[in-house]
């Protein structure tokens, strides 16, 4: 979307830039002053496509604030699932144990949701038993 948004942008500063070539070429010296119909056209012209260009601004804020949201959300239930985890597995000292929740938890980042999470802890129960 932030390609689609640059790639406009983009178009319309091409557009201005073309429309003041245009009204320096075709037009006199007065048509083009401050306060002729051309100069206003255009002026309301860059006024709309700066205000088009704030509000493209504050969408891509929220956005990335929803992403960022999204990101710690995400990586918090995977704390909570990663100490979930290896408080419920069963550790037997004979066998090799889970000493370090730490070194798993990049593990268990890795699975892709709770189910995926689930079904590890569950295999690692029974394995232990």
């Amino acid at each position: 979307q932030r390609q689609e948004l640059e790639s406009e942008n983009k178009k319309l500063k091409h557009d201005l830039a073309e429309m003041r070539q245009s009204l320096l070429r075709d037009a006199s010296a007065s048509a083009g002053a401050p306060g002729s119909p051309a100069y206003k056209v255009l002026l309301e012209q860059l006024t709309a496509s700066c205000e088009e260009l704030d509000v493209r601004k504050e969408e891509v804020l929220i956005l990335r604030s929803q992403l960022v949201s999204q990101k710690e959300a995400r990586q918090h239930k995977v704390a909570e699932l990663t100490s979930w985890t290896c408080s419920t597995c069963v550790r037997t000292p004979e066998a090799e144990t889970m000493t370090e929740p730490s070194v798993y938890a990049q593990d268990v980042s890795k699975l892709k949701d709770a189910d995926e999470l689930k079904q590890a802890c569950i295999g690692l129960k029974d394995t232990n038993r």
